[in-house]
């Protein structure tokens, strides 16, 4: 693939800086720094002790959004009419 960047008169400047400093070209800083960016983490084959997955899932929930704040879908408010 082949990709044109329009890079501002700052960033172009910071990019040959540090091409001159580490001895690469520009077009091999962005492409470390694109590979670094998109890295995509091994996944493991080793399975989480049950603690440690309980601590990763409740993480990731607690970054979930509610896709309607305005609905009351608790428990306490689909049984409401049930004692």
């Amino acid at each position: 693939m082949h990709l044109t960047l329009h890079l501002t008169p700052e960033i172009e400047t910071q990019l040959n800086t540090q091409a001159a400093l580490t001895g690469k070209p520009p077009e091999e800083l962005v492409l470390e720094a694109l590979r670094d960016k998109f890295a995509i983490e091994p996944i493991s084959t080793t399975p989480l002790a049950t603690d440690e997955w309980l601590r990763q899932f409740d993480a990731w929930v607690s970054n979930l959004s509610s896709r309607n704040p305005l609905v009351d879908d608790s428990r306490e408010s689909i049984y409401s009419d049930r004692d």
